[in-house]
């Protein structure tokens, strides 16, 4: 990890906390109340974009209504062309900020949205949507267990409030408009919720009336307070408020005995601002880590999991169970099941589906020449105006996309190979990228279209409908199946196996297993 010019304030790994290493130390001291302070990422999986993503709906919405007619061009914002396209154009214009740097979220929308009020219907319209994920419901298990007493957040979602309204604690929602109710200690039975202004909500802090920015250093006065002695746990934020780092700066320059641990996402850099504050907190004896982690869901599940009495531990996992998909059971000695990945819909192979009236015409019968150039220029048709862009399914697997131009309708593609060459887990990667691909689009007539990816169907006469389940979760966890068989995991690899198994539940991946008759009464359908 780096940490730009800072490498000579403190040697990196004596900064770095491993993520089990933080679980015990909090676990050990299970009967400190914690503060936790939450940005845009821990929202991510409640529906709630996170900054980066808002500002490149934000580049494309500019780009787009000052390029009319390339809609479908740009549709997919995950695919790196894309977005270097639409960078290239901004940076062309001169009159936007580098990308990657503070100012682009601020900068952007108020560029795409001048009126306020816009503004402020873009992100009503986001947080409608939203509903508290088990990241948001977690630490109110933790919080009915004393190891949560405060949650403070540059967030607009009031997630933290919501979640906590359907659990026998009471939570006191502080914002800008209530900072009356600081200085407060929570009482037991309560969740403080602190929502902040940071620099940028609807507007810019500094452009603010007087009384506004009073208000906020009023609570950001009140969090210094609360840190001073009490550990803070900070995640899914990024660090963009200067404001905000500046209360933090000035809360660890004090004397105090609260813990700074700065959970980040994965083993990528710390950047220059974290960096900053753990030196400045550590040179003042204050006790500051950087934590890499899995994410907003995976660490509270891990925290859950470890620290809280057996009876709210196990309170918190049927909670859990509960937003899972069907049937998933998550915890030591348990088994994936294939419900795990059921799309919770089924497929009848004696319906006559579109697939089986479209086979219809082209099996079997005689077409001429005309029809086939007309198909053939419409496919030139589209591969034109993809730009460069596959025009079939994709595979996920970047090369091979660029041989085949991805999969195509009427193709039968044979994996050979001999045994244990990983046939079988790259069909499964193919699927499940397809699968996650899937994506639908209503023309200018109305109708629906599938806009790229595909609905997937995963045949097999070798695999019960678990043994598929545990190739599938190896494949998306990188998890030996044979550990997975034997049992040889360890308890830091269940959140692992939640996470595969909810990000697949959301995707039409289906499978038929062992069922002889049906695939003949399907594969009929295909032929007659």
């Amino acid at each position: 990890m780096r940490s730009g010019n800072l490498l000579g304030l403190l040697p990196m790994q004596e900064m770095i906390l491993p993520l089990d290493a933080f679980v015990r130390s909090i676990g050990v001291r299970r009967t400190t109340p914690h503060a936790v302070f939450l940005g845009a990422g821990a929202s991510v999986s409640s529906g709630i974009p996170s900054a980066e993503t808002c500002t490149w709906e934000w580049k494309r919405s500019l780009f787009l209504t000052k390029n009319p007619g390339v809609e479908k061009q740009f549709a997919d914002l995950s695919d790196p062309s894309v977005r270097r396209r639409i960078q290239e154009w901004l940076d062309s214009q001169g009159q936007y900020p580098k990308p990657g740097t503070l100012a682009e979220y601020g900068f952007y929308i108020r560029s795409c949205f001048p009126i306020p009020g816009d503004r402020r219907a873009f992100f009503q319209n986001t947080v409608r949507s939203a509903y508290p994920h088990l990241g948001y419901r977690l630490p109110c298990h933790l919080a009915q267990g004393n190891l949560v007493r405060s949650v403070w957040s540059t967030n607009f979602d009031g997630l933290v409030a919501r979640a906590a309204a359907s659990f026998s604690i009471t939570p006191i929602e502080v914002g800008i408009d209530t900072q009356n109710r600081l200085p407060r200690q929570p009482n037991s039975g309560e969740l403080l919720c602190v929502s902040m202004h940071g620099d940028y909500r609807y507007d810019d802090i500094k452009n603010t009336s007087e009384d506004l920015q009073q208000q906020e250093r009023i609570l950001r006065s009140a969090l210094i307070d609360e840190i001073r002695h009490t550990p803070l746990i900070v995640c899914g934020y990024s660090g963009r408020d200067q404001s905000i780092m500046d209360a933090l700066h000035a809360a660890y320059k004090e004397d105090g005995t609260g813990v700074l641990f700065w959970c980040g996402y994965g083993d990528g850099d710390i950047t220059q601002t974290v960096a900053s504050l753990l030196a400045d907190a550590r040179a003042n004896s204050r006790q500051a880590y950087y934590v890499p982690t899995l994410g907003f869901d995976d660490l509270f599940l891990r925290l859950s999991r470890h620290c809280l009495e057996p009876d709210r531990r196990e309170a918190a996992l049927r909670d859990i169970a509960k937003l899972l998909p069907r049937g998933f059971k998550n915890g030591r000695g348990s088994r994936v099941r294939k419900s795990a990945l059921d799309s919770g819909s089924a497929l009848n192979p004696t319906e006559d589906t579109p697939s089986r009236r479209e086979t219809d015409l082209s099996i079997n019968r005689l077409q001429p020449i005309a029809g086939a150039l007309v198909d053939a220029i419409s496919i030139a048709e589209r591969a034109y105006t993809n730009d460069g862009q596959i025009t079939g399914v994709t595979t996920g697997l970047i090369d091979l996309d660029r041989k085949l131009d991805g999969l195509h309708r009427g193709e039968l593609i044979v994996l050979a190979g001999r045994p244990s060459m990983g046939k079988t887990a790259l069909a499964i990667n193919i699927a499940a990228n397809a699968a996650r691909a899937y994506r639908e689009e209503t023309t200018k007539t109305g109708k629906l279209e599938v806009s790229e990816g595909a609905k997937v169907v995963y045949f097999s006469l070798e695999m019960s409908a678990d043994h598929l389940g545990i190739r599938v979760l190896a494949e998306r966890t990188g998890i030996s199946p044979d550990r997975i068989r034997r049992g040889e995991v360890r308890e830091d690899d269940f959140p692992r196996f939640v996470a595969a198994a909810m990000e697949l539940s959301r995707v039409p991946f289906l499978s038929m297993i062992r069922q002889e008759s049906a695939y003949r009464r399907f594969v009929r359908t295909l032929v007659r």
